[in-house]
């Protein structure tokens, strides 16, 4: 188990231009809060009470909005990616020094989720890394924007957008057991954090599946996963309570 997670809120997001053109992308309104109010909340019900918020692009702007994070019950510690186009890989090689040696809960910043999906994971944590698989079907546009996960006994042997033949779908959250990274240091430092992932799952100390279909989750890339995460929470807006 851990109380302490890693937000990546560095990125841009570009494919929301007309809204993060001049605000941080986690101040995006999602059903009346800031997105990233979502995701502070729910790592505070699932019993996280520390965390390390990558920020760059405008991140002046989230940390004047969160302060301290004392009011979602959480201590906030802000670390910066001034060159978020580095990639999301980038942006955690920063934070791993605040972490030191312990266990975390690694997450996006612009992932939406339930708490008892962050549950799940975290009762599954017994020393191994984890990532949080869906194994639900997709559609057909959602899939090719998903990154597929490939398993082999419960364990992830690949992750990557483009593989052809896959198990399941990365949420984006995952669970790292301390020391997880030591092992493949030599690593770049820049890219795509399933690349370092892929890595890890193949060469590191292993990456084991955490299978969380049926608990709510949506990555807010575009306008219409905005459309979307406004319909579902309206209708169901207890996936967030």
């Amino acid at each position: 188990m851990t109380n302490k997670a890693v937000v990546l809120a560095a990125g841009r997001g570009g494919r929301l231009e007309r809204r993060t053109d001049r605000h941080a992308k986690g101040l995006v309104q999602v059903a009346g809060r800031p997105l990233i109010h979502h995701v502070l909340t729910a790592l505070a019900q699932a019993g996280v009470r520390e965390v390390v918020l990558v920020v760059g692009y405008h991140g002046e702007q989230l940390q004047a909005d969160l302060g301290d994070g004392q009011r979602f019950g959480l201590k906030l510690h802000y670390v910066w990616n001034r060159d978020h186009t580095l990639g999301n890989a980038n942006s955690l090689w920063r934070a791993l020094p605040l972490v030191k040696n312990e266990p975390f809960l690694l997450v996006m910043g612009d992932h939406l989720c339930s708490p008892s999906l962050l549950h799940t994971l975290l009762a599954g944590a017994d020393g191994r890394s984890m990532l949080a698989i869906d194994r639900s079907e997709l559609n057909d546009e959602q899939s090719a924007e998903a990154t597929k996960v490939a398993l082999v006994d419960g364990q992830v042997v690949d992750i990557s957008k483009q593989l052809k033949r896959w198990d399941a779908f990365d949420t984006g959250f995952s669970y790292w057991a301390p020391g997880a990274f030591a092992s493949i240091a030599d690593t770049p430092q820049n890219g795509e954090l399933a690349v370092l992932m892929a890595r890890l799952a193949r060469n590191g100390t292993g990456l084991e599946a955490r299978d969380i279909s049926g608990h709510f989750w949506l990555d807010i890339d575009t306008e219409d996963d905005l459309r979307q995460a406004e319909r579902l929470l309206q209708a169901n807006g207890h996936r967030l309570a």
